[in-house]
């Protein structure tokens, strides 16, 4: 009988967290050749009443020595509304290497990703971060955006004032050098912001275009979206340089406006001081290589053979 497959707990993955150095590694695997990489789109399962989705997103890297597969339900209704596993393979035995919680790979790649993209576009000097929302992907932001600038300040909204006073409370300790400050408004949370952050469940824009008129800032749009609504004003997008992690993926799933976008792989090939004098957003809509890249940091930090 074949040995029982290693599962990789939440507590595990958490442990072996260094932000910073994922992000180190994504810029390395984002500089090489892509043509050994492929990863096809997510596939969904929709169920319309209740609402629910079940996705499968998978990806292979011959550099990485890796096939994974994420799946996981979003089912909104519920708390909490993700649940996800990751199963990874080697490329080279096809033999099972393990099972990852995949809510932690999904914290870990994002906090990673947001790390990488913020370096490379927000200012140097940059010391106050403006969060919009106040649940789990908050949290990456700050854990993100901490490990590459040095925060005076968090400037804080979300609907619900209660969450961020738990939310401060439970998350201070992610950087202890800055401020946190709780705002009546997400206006008032971005008046001062260098870096700004939109985690959130809405399908609405949460601050207003003419709040960031003239204002050159790093934008990180982490919450909702769909071809035809996100966090953010149609206008802020217009009107900004925009990235994501894989344009079909973008176009796909939240709209033409998309199209033209820089990937992560032509970003970490050009000069950040060109960026960094002009409003950017990172518009994120997933993609399964920064899991996969994140499952290959976990493996060999518990020097698992892959």
């Amino acid at each position: 009988m074949s040995a029982a497959i290693k599962y990789i707990s939440k507590e595990e993955i958490i442990l072996l967290s260094n932000v910073k150095s994922l992000a180190h590694r994504m810029k390395l695997e984002y500089a090489n050749d892509f043509s050994s990489i492929n990863t096809p789109q997510r596939v969904s399962i929709f169920r319309e009443n209740p609402y629910g989705v079940f996705n499968a997103m998978s990806a292979f890297s011959d550099r990485c020595n890796l096939f994974i597969t994420k799946m996981g339900t979003v089912i909104p209704q519920n708390d909490p509304s993700v649940h996800a596993v990751v199963l990874a393979f080697s490329s080279q035995t096809g033999k099972p290497l393990a099972i990852l919680d995949g809510d932690a790979i999904t914290h870990l790649k994002c906090a990673a990703i947001t790390a990488l993209v913020t370096d490379l576009c927000a200012l140097p000097e940059a010391k106050v971060l403006a969060l919009i929302g106040s649940g789990i992907q908050a949290r990456e932001q700050i854990r993100g955006v901490g490990a590459v600038r040095q925060l005076e300040q968090i400037r804080i909204f979300s609907r619900d004032g209660n969450r961020v006073r738990s939310f401060i409370e439970e998350n201070s300790q992610l950087c202890d050098s800055a401020e946190f400050v709780s705002c009546a408004s997400a206006n008032e949370a971005i008046a001062n912001a260098e870096v700004i952050s939109t985690a959130t469940t809405s399908f609405e824009p949460v601050i207003s275009a003419e709040a960031l008129d003239g204002k050159f800032v790093h934008i990180n749009c982490m919450g909702n979206h769909t071809p035809h609504s996100r966090e953010l004003p149609i206008r802020i997008l217009q009107q900004s340089s925009l990235i994501v992690e894989d344009i079909p993926t973008a176009i796909l799933e939240a709209g033409e406006i998309h199209r033209d976008a820089i990937t992560i792989e032509k970003l970490v090939k050009q000069t950040p001081s060109k960026l960094q004098q002009q409003r950017t957003v990172f518009a994120s809509t997933g993609h399964a290589f920064l899991d996969l890249i994140t499952v290959g940091y976990v493996l060999a930090a518990l020097k698992e053979p892959q």
